[in-house]
């Protein structure tokens, strides 16, 4: 959604419109990775330090809104939201990585989730820390390429949306001691 609101909003005029909506669109993207990252990690520790690692950066992003100016893009926040998804990409294959299971890493959907994430902030980190410092025809030229990223990001998205709804539903949380004698 944030997507498309991107491609038709990226020449606000109003300097404070573009500024909110630059800020909510990085503010949004950060807690739905964030989000993500709660799920597919499920550790109640880890979702405490993501949690914490969120309150940071919404504050952090509260106070960019009302003492700095953007220029193209909110470069700043931009690359402090990408350091803090890192973090949370590192953690997400740590906590992976230290479990002792047989199935693959790709049959596990938050893997296509944490990469198509990994992917599209990795190809889109530099260009967006240095968007505000090149020059304007070199931005509208090179800008697409960020679309790749992005796409990537979504087909991965679909990968593990599939592989999530394959998922069989886990029946253990449901069962209980007492039977069901209910015929009716």
């Amino acid at each position: 959604m944030f997507f498309i609101l991107n491609l038709y909003y990226t020449d606000l005029k109003p300097a404070l419109t573009k500024q909110l909506y630059y800020s909510l669109y990085t503010f949004f993207e950060y807690w739905a990775f964030a989000y993500i990252f709660i799920k597919v990690i499920g550790n109640k520790k880890i979702t405490t330090v993501i949690l914490i690692g969120s309150v940071l950066f919404s504050t952090f992003l509260f106070i960019h809104f009302f003492t700095a100016s953007i220029g193209r893009i909110d470069s700043i926040p931009i690359g402090v939201e990408t350091i803090f998804i890192f973090l949370y990409i590192f953690i997400f294959f740590y906590q992976h990585f230290r479990k002792t299971e047989t199935d693959h890493i790709y049959n596990n959907y938050g893997f296509w989730f944490v990469v198509g994430i990994l992917i599209y902030l990795g190809s889109t980190f530099f260009f967006n820390i240095l968007a505000n410092e090149i020059a304007p025809d070199e931005f509208r030229r090179y800008w697409y390429f960020t679309y790749l990223g992005d796409i990537i990001k979504n087909i991965f998205a679909a990968i593990a949306v599939i592989l999530y709804a394959k998922k069989p539903i886990d029946n253990a949380k449901s069962k209980s001691s007492i039977p069901y004698l209910d015929m009716i």
